[in-house]
């Protein structure tokens, strides 16, 4: 497994949606304070990824919509405390996701003011509202998923951030799914190394991995959600 450099490549033409991803698109943290994938904190993670896909490409930007389209599945790290995302980005972004494609986007605790442009910018585009930060440094499971949870009983956080909205698999609404396709995790330190050991977070860091790869559901129930599911939601804003 070998990543790629910043400058992403065109690699062809997308696979049909219910084919399993291989390569994936990482929109890279910039690796302040050693947190996103490929960065020092979060080698673990990263060797999940690596594990999870036949390649992994990281750039800067996902300006150009005809890059991002050439990829199976995307994930969007958070961008240090006071990163956006561009409103071409944003529509780039919300044109993958109606494909059908697998998308995990990464926040972070806002409590204090850092992140809370991203995680809305990230939140808004699956179709929610951010809540409160969640205070539990421990939270428990309460849903179950067929890859997500496994193994997973509670994991250890460091004031998430969380959402109103989507489908909640912890007591604090800070990981969630939205629609088939579409997973925000508001908290980068679940997945850190500083806590690899600690409640289920490896567990839960590799079948974050595993789920960014899984095949997706059928074309008509994904398209559903992409092209119409996520416009009914983006409209009750």
């Amino acid at each position: 497994m070998k990543r790629v450099g910043l400058t992403a490549l065109v690699i062809g033409a997308c696979l049909v949606p219910t084919a399993a991803a291989q390569n994936l698109l990482v929109s890279y943290s910039g690796g302040t304070g050693g947190k996103g994938y490929g960065f020092v904190n979060t080698e673990n993670f990263s060797a999940n990824i690596d594990a999870a896909f036949d390649s992994v490409t990281m750039t800067a930007s996902l300006s150009n919509l005809g890059q991002l389209m050439s990829y199976d599945a995307l994930m969007v790290d958070q961008r240090w405390r006071f990163g956006t995302l561009t409103t071409a980005e944003m529509a780039n972004i919300e044109t993958f996701i109606a494909t059908g494609k697998k998308v995990v986007f990464f926040g972070e605790d806002s409590s204090d003011g850092w992140w809370q442009t991203w995680n809305e910018q990230v939140v808004s585009i699956a179709g929610g509202h951010l809540d409160i930060a969640s205070n539990l440094d421990i939270v428990n499971v309460v849903g179950s998923d067929a890859i997500l949870t496994r193994g997973v009983a509670s994991v250890r956080t460091v004031g998430a951030a969380t959402v109103k909205g989507g489908t909640a698999f912890f007591e604090r609404n800070f990981a969630t799914v939205w629609g088939s396709s579409v997973l925000t995790v508001m908290d980068t330190d679940v997945v850190d190394d500083r806590y690899w050991l600690e409640q289920d977070n490896a567990a839960f860091a590799g079948n974050i991995a595993e789920w960014l790869a899984a095949p997706v559901p059928a074309p008509s129930t994904a398209m559903g959600f992409g092209l119409v599911g996520l416009a009914g939601l983006r409209r009750r804003r």
